[in-house]
C-alpha cells in the first residue's frame, strides 16, 4: 500500500530518538568516569557534548515545524489544475492501484515474448518426432536450423 510519503516524519523522529539515546549515554558516561583519587575530571566533555543535544532538539522542531503541514494538508491523491486542488474520485484511485498490481510487480521476464527453440532437421525424422511431442508446450521448430 502506498502511504504517500506519510511513514516519512514518523521514521524521522525515530532517528532522533536513537540520536538523543546516544547522545544522553555519552554525556552519562562522561559523568561517570573519574580518576584514582575519585574526582570527576570529564565535566568538561559532558557540558560540551550537551550542545550537540540542544542543537539536534531545535533542528527536529524547526523540522518538523517546516514540514508538517506538508504531510497533513497535501495528500497524495491530490493534484494541482488552475483553480487549485482537484480531488480525484476514489474508484479512480482504486483502479489505479489495481492496475498498479496487476501489472507493476510483474518480473519483465514475464511480459517478454518465449524464444523459438530451433533443432536440427534429420533424415532419421527424431526431430520431427520431438517437435510433435513437444509443440503444445514450446515454441519449436526446425525450420531454418
Amino acid at each position: 500500500m502506498d502511504m504517500c510519503g506519510l511513514l516519512f516524519p514518523r521514521a524521522m523522529n525515530q532517528l532522533f530518538s536513537g540520536l538523543y539515546v546516544m547522545e544522553i549515554a555519552l554525556i552519562g558516561l562522561f559523568l561517570l568516569e573519574q580518576d584514582s583519587q575519585m574526582q570527576y575530571f570529564c565535566w568538561p566533555q559532558a557540558v560540551i557534548t550537551i550542545i550537540p543535544v540542544v542543537m539536534s532538539a531545535v533542528f527536529q522542531c524547526m523540522l518538523n515545524h517546516t514540514i508538517g503541514p506538508f504531510f497533513m494538508y497535501l495528500p497524495c491523491e491530490s493534484r494541482r489544475t488552475s483553480h487549485g486542488i482537484q480531488w480525484r474520485e476514489q474508484t479512480t484511485i482504486v483502479e489505479e492501484y489495481t492496475a498498479s498490481v496487476d501489472s507493476g510487480f510483474k518480473h519483465p521476464a514475464l511480459g517478454v515474448k518465449t524464444p523459438t527453440i530451433w533443432v536440427p532437421d534429420d533424415d532419421l525424422g527424431v526431430s520431427q518426432n520431438e517437435i510433435l511431442h513437444s509443440k503444445s508446450k514450446i515454441a519449436i521448430t526446425d525450420k531454418h536450423a
